[in-house]
């Protein structure tokens, strides 16, 4: 993620407009990623080993230099 933020203006974005998308980004796929599988028709052993893959969901996503922080500090 830090890698994809550094490159922001690469796609005409702002740090702080990359950071907001990949927090909803980041936020909808957490919310959504299990049914999504269970929709498919997925067995229940697939889903669990796919969990990990998801991980990273948890995991916070930190700003990169130079911009302002999350709670705007």
């Amino acid at each position: 993620m830090k890698n994809a933020l550094s490159e922001a203006a690469s796609f005409g974005f702002s740090k702080s407009e990359a950071f907001a998308f990949t927090l909803d980004i980041q936020k909808t796929v957490k919310a959504n990623w299990e049914g999504v599988f269970n929709n498919s028709g997925i067995n229940a052993a697939e889903l669990e080993r796919l969990r990990n893959c998801f991980i990273a969901c948890d995991e916070p996503i930190q700003q990169v230099e130079g911009e302002a922080t999350q709670n705007g500090s």
